[in-house]
This record gives C-alpha cells, structure tokens and sequence, in this order.
C-alpha cells in the first residue's frame, strides 16, 4: 500500500514524502516525545510529593 506520495497505482509499498514534509514530520515527532517525556517526569514528581506530604501528615498526627 502506498501510504505518500508515489503516483503508481500499481506500487507495493512506498513513502515518498518531500524534504519540508519530512522535516515537519521529524519536528512535530521530537516535540511530541519532548512533550511525553516531560509529562512523565512531572507525574512520577508530583507522585513523590504526595508520598512526602502524606508521610509529613502522619509526623505531625503523632
């Protein structure tokens, strides 16, 4: 199946994409994994903060 591109009706396979639609593609994949990444990283910290805030409350109950 062709998935871009390539005007052969016959082809098997194929991903003719432009050099500015490749590079918009490669940007807006590196900005979306950047995005993921930091997303994880600020929920596993705000995890760790709630452990911390809970530890602290029962520090304080006693």
């Amino acid at each position: 199946p062709v998935v871009v591109g390539n005007g052969n009706p016959e082809a098997q396979g194929g991903f003719d994409m432009s050099e500015k639609m490749l590079a918009a593609m490669f940007v807006a994949l590196g900005a979306f994994t950047i995005l993921f990444i930091d997303l994880i990283w600020h929920r596993i910290r705000m995890g760790n903060l709630e452990e911390k805030v809970e530890q602290l409350k029962l520090e304080v109950s006693m």
